[in-house]
């Protein structure tokens, strides 16, 4: 995390990871968790602070998150996954998956109730690999994929599967 962070946010404290969810009965019958009352409408005036402040940028995949919360009497870690749910929602990141680190720091300064959450694309999130060709013409160009990549498609015990060529078991043959 060198540098200055590519996206800073300022959102209002969450509530406490203890009183996010509540158990219940979906309609389909079976046990399930439901967001609470509080973490709903914290949740939707989190998105459109980040919607905000964000300003269209966004980290399209991996990336370092650093929290800066103030000093509370609640547990430190229960509030990183409120926050995680309020940048992804709110269009900051593309997926709260994609975190790789994590820094969590307490200032004794920030006389507020608001958390500091500043975003470091990796370098190699501005990369996106088209899927597909734009066009015929680079189809023509590409180069073919080496033999050991080649999928072998077969049935075992019934149901269907695809393993690279260079990792089916000893004597396989399709």
């Amino acid at each position: 995390m060198d540098g200055p962070a590519h996206i800073s946010i300022t959102l209002a404290l969450p509530p406490s990871a203890n009183k996010l969810w509540r158990p219940g009965i979906g309609a389909n019958g079976r046990a399930m968790l439901f967001r609470r009352g509080p973490y709903k409408t914290w949740l939707k005036h989190a998105k459109e602070q980040v919607a905000m402040q964000a300003a269209g940028d966004r980290v399209p995949h991996r990336y370092h998150l650093r929290i800066v919360l103030p000093e509370t009497a609640r547990d430190l870690d229960n509030s990183v996954k409120a926050l995680g749910d309020a940048l992804q929602h709110g269009g900051a990141i593309a997926d709260d998956k994609h975190l790789r680190r994590l820094v969590l720091e307490v200032d004794a300064a920030r006389v507020d109730q608001t958390a500091l959450c500043e975003l470091w694309a990796l370098p190699d999130a501005e990369r996106v690999t088209p899927c597909f060709p734009a066009s015929n013409e680079a189809a023509k160009t590409s180069t073919p994929r080496p033999a050991t990549a080649r999928i072998v498609k077969a049935r075992c015990r019934g149901k269907a599967f695809a393993l690279p060529a260079d990792r089916l078991p000893p004597g396989f043959r399709p």
